[in-house]
């Protein structure tokens, strides 16, 4: 073996295949490498195994070797390229500047590269074509320079046949582009935790997609899909993203998962297309503000389709039966809700049009409200002519008082004001109650206040000291 190969790490990686090769092999354990190690395993096989000029599967000698290490090393061989499954996870520690190759892995049908720059890679177009699920955390930028370029392959763009699984999550995507052109076999589509703002039209190329996650993104309207992806798509998860409407989910009929949660959905109203998705089982809206609103549940029941509101799981759980009734009951006032707008619309214009227009517009209004018109005018009436009444008698009474003053001047001429206390009987009627002396007369007898002779000629004033005559 050679001097520069760490010979305790290729014996490590020999007794891990020896122990487990049988599980890697049939793909129930994925096998997982540091880019060092795999480093070290390829440079090995390039010392003991030239590559010809193909890149097909390596055939091993007939004859085993006498040499242990060389013996190791081709069951290591062996084991690599019949692997399924392979996770590279590159270290923090080491440079971004590190090439790895990944040309010992002739059976690879799922790949993961954890933190492992894409530039960094080599191999890749060599098991393209034959990958069904492809893996990139937090190393990716761009699209293309992994689906178009092959990483550092830098290869002419070519599409990936059987590839139905790609997850590119926890990336630095800020928007998509036309690679995805090339991914014809895709179903499951996982973009959550990037920086995208918008998709534009470029998933609509994804005829065959199934399961579209882009959760934790930016996104501020639902992405467009095509007629063929709408007709499959099951599963779209939207969540915490900054949503302020739902247009477009209407056109996904069999539509059987939607998360939604942690938007900025205000009203029900914007949840009007979730009555077209009759094959929802499971929504989620919890974080947004409609969420908290005291009716939220059975709001969102409204809108939801009638076959799918007795199975769905709202927030996890399934809605009552008493919450569907009330469903139904906020439909029912929804429905009498323009009706009764409209009429109290038409009240209010006849009521600053004018009466002429009051009264022809009268009979096509509902009777209860007609009587409630004629009530309000009746009453303004009322209070008018009570207020005629109230100051009637007032008005009569100092008239009345007014005449008796000008007849006791035309009966006592000049000097009538002598005659004040006598005059205060007439004008007031609490005056006869109250005890007073009579007024001075020239008179056989004094005479009761009420017996004043009303004579219309002038009465000669009476003396100082009147006395009586004798009989």
């Amino acid at each position: 073996m050679p001097s520069e190969v760490p010979e305790s790490l290729v014996q490590a990686l020999a007794q891990i295949l020896h122990e487990h090769g049988d599980k890697v092999l049939d793909g129930s354990r994925i096998l997982a490498l540091l880019t060092p190690c795999l480093q070290v395993v390829t440079r090995l096989f390039e010392q003991l195994f030239p590559r010809g000029p193909g890149t097909g599967f390596q055939a091993l000698p007939a004859h085993p070797a006498d040499s242990v290490p060389i013996l190791r090393a081709q069951f290591m061989l062996d084991m690599l390229q019949k692997t399924p499954s392979l996770k590279l996870v590159h270290p923090a520690e080491c440079p971004r500047q590190f090439d790895v190759n990944i040309f010992p892995f002739k059976s690879l049908r799922s790949l993961e590269l954890r933190c492992l720059p894409p530039h960094c890679l080599r191999g890749l177009r060599s098991v393209y074509s034959q990958l069904e699920v492809l893996t990139c955390y937090r190393c990716v930028s761009s699209l293309e320079e992994v689906i178009a370029l092959c990483g550092g392959d830098l290869s002419s763009a070519l599409p990936w046949l059987v590839l139905h699984t790609l997850d590119f999550s926890y990336n630095t995507l800020k928007n998509l582009d036309g690679s995805l052109e090339l991914l014809n076999s895709l179903k499951i589509l996982d973009l959550s935790h990037n920086q995208i703002t918008e998709c534009g039209s470029y998933l609509k190329v994804l005829s065959e997609l199934q399961y579209l996650n882009l959760g934790y993104n930016h996104l501020t309207a639902v992405p467009e899909l095509s007629v063929g992806n709408t007709a499959k798509l099951h599963s779209l998860i939207l969540k915490h993203n900054q949503l302020s409407g739902t247009s477009g989910l209407e056109n996904l009929p069999n539509l059987q998962h939607l998360d939604l949660s942690y938007n900025l959905l205000l009203e029900h109203s914007q949840l009007s297309g979730l009555a077209r998705l009759h094959n929802l089982k499971q929504l989620f809206l919890e974080g947004n503000p409609l969420y908290f609103q005291k009716d939220y549940r059975a709001l969102t029941a409204q809108h939801l389709s009638h076959k799918a509101s007795d199975n769905v799981l709202l927030d996890g759980k399934l809605l009552s039966s008493s919450e569907i009734m009330n469903a139904q009951a906020f439909g029912e006032k929804v429905r009498l809700q323009p009706s009764s707008s409209a009429t109290e619309s038409s009240c209010t214009g006849d009521l600053t049009d004018s009466y002429s227009a009051a009264e022809k517009s009268a009979p096509r209004l509902p009777r209860k409200k007609s009587r409630v018109k004629v009530r309000t005018a009746s009453i303004s009436e009322r209070s008018d002519s009570e207020y005629e009444r109230r100051g009637q008698p007032i008005v009569l009474q100092h008239q009345r008082e007014i005449e008796r003053t000008d007849s006791f001047r035309e009966q006592y001429g000049e000097d009538w004001l002598q005659y004040r206390p006598h005059l205060e009987g007439e004008l007031d009627p609490e005056y006869v109650n109250r005890p007073h002396s009579p007024p001075p007369r020239a008179s056989p007898s004094p005479t009761a206040p009420s017996s004043v002779p009303k004579q219309k000629s002038p009465v000669p004033a009476p003396e100082p000291s009147p006395s009586p005559k004798s009989g």
